[in-house]
């Protein structure tokens, strides 16, 4: 039994909190003080989404476009402009198409309409070099935080004479990061491309993630995972619904649409059906497994779960996941904390 006990305490051990996007269930995402909220609050590392400015600047962005996040419309009407992105047309105010200091006099808001909008108006865009910067800080204060940095949509920015790849492992050679690093991407080819580099360069890598969606067929993925393990591939980032798959139910609103993983949109995410067997497919092979992206809301959550994102967190740990992308990081980490002390009730930011 005591064995038993000290395996399974272990195991969540071994559960990383990945504050995704910082701490967007409480402020701004992607902005330095959602990054500090995260590392206060209990992440093991924060992550972020790697664009360009039109003068080669990197940016701590999700989208390639500013729309939904910033005040760029009213800033710069008229500066949108549209683009084949993943090979479908896109209409925005592109953040390539804007220099660094146009960008730095935007403001960031909320991404979500159903959260709190008190902070918007009030942050800025960081660029890479500031995230890291903040990164060392935050760790010479005494924090073991790493970073989980994403080259987003690489191929677009190539097109457009804004490789990625090279320039983000030369600022973290620059930056002197000492703390763990994780790279990841839905492009194989821009992490074999930062691999190389990061080689060349003495930058010291601790994972490669190939981030998938439901969009990818489970069987042709788990056939890839072999070639992938190969060349220097650690682990993959699945939508979580890839191992905790869900089906449609009336209760949760409409039918998702076509290529969709879940309805976001309605009550509630679906309803569970069996799980799949992804996690034990990359553990055979000695990959890890980080699926995103975990949320408070109920909207997010599988009807099963009666509201309780707790729930969702003990199901992923019962699934062997080694850690998740969270939107809340403090009440992944008070889970991850309660369940090795047996002894508490965690929290939750939207109590």
């Amino acid at each position: 039994m005591k064995l038993v006990l000290a395996l399974m305490l272990a195991s969540v051990r071994g559960f990383l909190v990945i504050g995704h996007r910082g701490s967007p269930c409480l402020i701004p995402e992607e902005t330095l003080e959602s990054f500090t909220r995260a590392a206060q609050d209990g992440a093991d590392l924060i992550e972020w989404d790697v664009i360009s400015s039109q003068d080669g600047v990197l940016l701590a962005h999700h989208d390639l476009t500013l729309d939904a996040t910033t005040d760029v419309q009213q800033l710069f009407p008229g500066r949108e402009s549209t683009h084949t992105v993943q090979d479908k047309p896109l209409h925005g105010f592109f953040a390539k198409d804007f220099n660094w200091k146009e960008i730095q006099t935007l403001r960031v808001k909320q991404a979500m309409p159903f959260r709190n909008h008190a902070l918007d108006g009030m942050f800025e865009i960081p660029s890479l070099s500031q995230v890291l910067e903040l990164a060392n800080k935050v760790r010479t204060e005494g924090k073991e935080i790493g970073v989980y940095i994403e080259s987003k949509d690489p191929e677009f920015h190539r097109q457009h004479g804004l490789a990625l790849e090279e320039k983000i492992i030369s600022h973290l050679k620059k930056s002197g990061f000492d703390g763990p690093i994780i790279l990841q991407s839905f492009s194989r080819d821009s992490l074999y491309l930062m691999k190389a580099e990061a080689e060349k360069q003495g930058v010291k890598l601790d994972g490669l993630i190939w981030l998938v969606d439901c969009t990818l067929d489970l069987d042709e993925l788990t056939q890839a995972l072999p070639e992938f393990k190969a060349k220097g591939g650690t682990g993959i980032g699945p939508d979580k619904s890839m191992i905790l798959a869900v089906e449609s139910t009336p209760e949760c609103g409409p039918k998702p649409e076509s290529g969709a993983c879940y309805q976001t949109n309605g009550f509630c995410s679906g309803r569970l059906v069996q799980p799949t067997s992804l996690v034990q497919a990359c553990h055979d092979l000695g990959l890890v497994v980080h699926p995103w992206t975990l949320r408070n809301e109920m909207s997010f959550l599988p009807l099963d779960f009666a509201s309780d994102p707790h729930a969702e967190l003990q199901a992923l740990h019962d699934a062997g996941v080694d850690g998740v992308f969270t939107d809340c990081p403090r009440t992944t980490a008070s889970w991850r904390s309660c369940a090795l002390e047996q002894s508490c009730e965690p929290v939750m930011e939207l109590d």
